[in-house]
Protein backbone atom coordinates (compact mmCIF):
# COMPACT_ATOMS: atom_id res chain seq x y z
CA UNK A 1 0.00 0.00 0.00
CA UNK A 2 1.15 3.97 0.01
CA UNK A 3 0.98 4.05 3.58
CA UNK A 4 3.40 0.96 3.88
CA UNK A 5 5.80 2.22 1.22
CA UNK A 6 5.49 5.77 2.67
CA UNK A 7 6.94 4.38 5.87
CA UNK A 8 9.28 2.56 4.70
CA UNK A 9 10.98 5.57 3.01
CA UNK A 10 10.68 6.94 5.90
CA UNK A 11 12.57 4.47 7.67
CA UNK A 12 15.18 4.35 5.26
CA UNK A 13 15.82 8.25 5.93
CA UNK A 14 16.07 7.25 9.70
CA UNK A 15 18.78 4.78 8.68
CA UNK A 16 20.47 6.91 6.23
CA UNK A 17 21.04 9.56 8.51
CA UNK A 18 21.50 7.58 11.67
CA UNK A 19 24.27 5.39 9.60
CA UNK A 20 25.96 8.84 8.08
CA UNK A 21 25.99 9.78 11.89
CA UNK A 22 27.41 6.91 13.74
CA UNK A 23 30.20 6.40 10.86
CA UNK A 24 31.63 9.77 11.47
CA UNK A 25 31.47 9.33 15.29
CA UNK A 26 33.19 5.77 14.57
CA UNK A 27 35.58 7.19 12.62
CA UNK A 28 36.76 9.95 14.93
CA UNK A 29 37.51 7.32 17.39
CA UNK A 30 39.77 5.69 14.63
CA UNK A 31 38.03 2.47 14.06
CA UNK A 32 39.54 0.50 11.44
CA UNK A 33 36.60 0.23 8.26
CA UNK A 34 35.69 -3.15 9.36
CA UNK A 35 35.28 -2.43 13.22
CA UNK A 36 33.18 0.19 11.58
CA UNK A 37 31.20 -1.94 9.86
CA UNK A 38 30.68 -4.21 12.15
CA UNK A 39 29.33 -1.97 14.59
CA UNK A 40 27.22 -0.24 12.66
CA UNK A 41 25.37 -3.19 11.05
CA UNK A 42 24.97 -4.44 15.12
CA UNK A 43 23.86 -0.99 16.35
CA UNK A 44 21.93 0.29 12.94
CA UNK A 45 19.83 -3.17 12.30
CA UNK A 46 19.09 -2.84 16.04
CA UNK A 47 17.36 0.76 15.95
CA UNK A 48 15.79 -0.08 13.03
CA UNK A 49 13.66 -3.24 13.63
CA UNK A 50 12.81 -1.24 17.11
CA UNK A 51 11.46 2.38 15.04
CA UNK A 52 10.27 -0.69 12.08
CA UNK A 53 8.36 -2.25 15.19
CA UNK A 54 7.07 1.58 16.76
CA UNK A 55 5.94 2.57 12.96
CA UNK A 56 3.86 -0.74 12.29
CA UNK A 57 2.25 -0.35 15.71
CA UNK A 58 1.40 3.15 15.40
CA UNK A 59 -0.34 2.43 11.67
CA UNK A 60 -1.40 -1.08 12.03
CA UNK A 61 0.17 -2.10 8.97
CA UNK A 62 3.24 -4.18 8.47
CA UNK A 63 6.46 -2.57 6.25
CA UNK A 64 7.73 -4.59 3.67
CA UNK A 65 11.86 -4.23 4.76
CA UNK A 66 13.57 -6.47 6.06
CA UNK A 67 16.36 -6.91 8.26
CA UNK A 68 18.65 -7.96 4.86
CA UNK A 69 16.71 -4.91 3.20
CA UNK A 70 18.56 -2.77 6.16
CA UNK A 71 21.82 -4.46 6.34
CA UNK A 72 22.23 -4.24 2.47
CA UNK A 73 21.19 -0.55 2.71
CA UNK A 74 23.57 0.39 6.08
CA UNK A 75 26.42 -0.58 3.34
CA UNK A 76 25.45 1.08 1.00
CA UNK A 77 25.02 4.61 2.55
CA UNK A 78 28.59 4.09 4.36
CA UNK A 79 30.21 2.84 1.06
CA UNK A 80 28.39 6.09 -0.29
CA UNK A 81 29.10 7.96 2.45
CA UNK A 82 31.68 10.28 0.78
CA UNK A 83 29.35 11.92 -1.52
CA UNK A 84 26.62 12.41 0.89
CA UNK A 85 29.32 13.60 2.64
CA UNK A 86 30.24 16.15 -0.49
CA UNK A 87 26.40 17.14 -1.26
CA UNK A 88 26.20 18.47 2.12
CA UNK A 89 29.33 20.41 2.24
CA UNK A 90 28.46 22.01 -1.19
CA UNK A 91 24.72 22.73 0.29
CA UNK A 92 26.23 24.44 3.22
CA UNK A 93 28.69 26.00 1.38
CA UNK A 94 25.75 27.00 -0.96
CA UNK A 95 23.87 28.54 1.88
CA UNK A 96 27.20 30.68 3.46
CA UNK A 97 27.53 32.34 -0.02
CA UNK A 98 23.27 32.94 0.05
CA UNK A 99 24.00 34.73 3.47
CA UNK A 100 26.92 36.84 2.65
CA UNK A 101 25.05 38.43 -0.26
Amino acid sequence: SAISISKDEQLKGMIKNSTIAESRFLDSLGMSESEREDKLLKDIVIKAKQKKKNLEKDTGIELSISEEDIKEFVREVEVNRNDYDKDNDNDNQEEEEKGNK
